[in-house]
């Protein structure tokens, strides 16, 4: 799936400007890519009829991940069926399967996708596949690229433990944050080395800890901990903030979450 491109090839004179205007910045695009803009587009052009989407063929669908107006999904007929990943523009309409073979399906632990506009218009697909012949337990992890359409193995990782359900795109990687299992990032500008530890992340102490959220936010990434404080009756917001530079976490903002609850 070319992310670039509409399923109409006579809305080109639209579509071209549209592009530029989307990476000007995360901002402008998400409101170009808004169900209601679209939506705008679609009430002055009824020419077409609407089409029904392709994930409607499965009886069973999940979506994984959304990134910057992709979605990763995850679709089979059974429970018991093979799983079938696709990525899909939303939008436009228009979608991608991501090819598998039968070595591949073994052993997912996870699938997590990195697109970012303003740097590429392709986007990456990492799978997380565990290798049951090794004897530390490591993992495979492969990277798939829209540009060139191919599956590359990269690494193999002894950082990944438990189910991969979740991951952020930032700076160009993708960053797993977990409190209770090792953290990591894998960065797509190092390819001999691929995956590295992440050894410290903020801690919450308190008894009444909820759970944490790792979101991208204007080109920082964020670590939410919200708390209980149980004396004195609030919940306590802190949420830090990575640096580029040094990698290293500091509180940017510590918040009452009482009056919003």
């Amino acid at each position: 799936m070319d992310s670039k491109r509409s399923s109409s090839p006579n809305s080109g004179a639209i579509i071209d400007p549209l592009i530029k205007l989307q990476l000007i910045s995360k901002h402008w695009r998400s409101l170009i890519l808004s169900p209601q803009f679209s939506h705008l587009h679609t009430l002055h052009h009824r020419s077409s009829k609407p089409q029904s989407s392709f994930l409607l063929r499965f009886r069973c669908r999940k979506i994984l991940q959304s990134c910057n107006g992709l979605l990763l999904v995850e679709c089979t007929n059974s429970r018991y069926a093979d799983k079938n990943y696709y990525v899909c523009n939303p939008t436009t309409g228009k979608y991608r399967k991501l090819s598998l073979s039968e070595e591949q399906r073994e052993g997912v632990s996870g699938v997590r996708i990195a697109f970012d506009p303003s740097k590429s218009p392709y986007y990456k697909v990492l799978c997380f596949r565990s290798n049951k012949g090794s004897d530390n337990g490591s993992d495979n992890v492969e990277v798939y690229d829209s540009e060139i359409h191919t599956w590359k193995d990269r690494v193999q990782t002894s950082h990944v433990q438990g189910q991969i359900i979740n991951g952020v795109c930032w700076n160009n990687g993708i960053y797993f944050i977990r409190s209770h299992l090792p953290s990591f990032y894998f960065c797509f500008k190092d390819d001999s080395h691929g995956i590295h530890r992440i050894r410290k992340i903020p801690t919450n102490q308190t008894r009444g800890a909820m759970r944490n959220h790792v979101m991208e936010s204007n080109g920082h990434l964020h670590y939410v901990m919200p708390s209980l404080r149980r004396r004195e009756s609030y919940v306590c917001v802190c949420v830090y903030e990575k640096n580029k530079e040094d990698r290293s976490w500091f509180l940017r903002y510590k918040a009452n979450a009482n009056p919003f609850s």
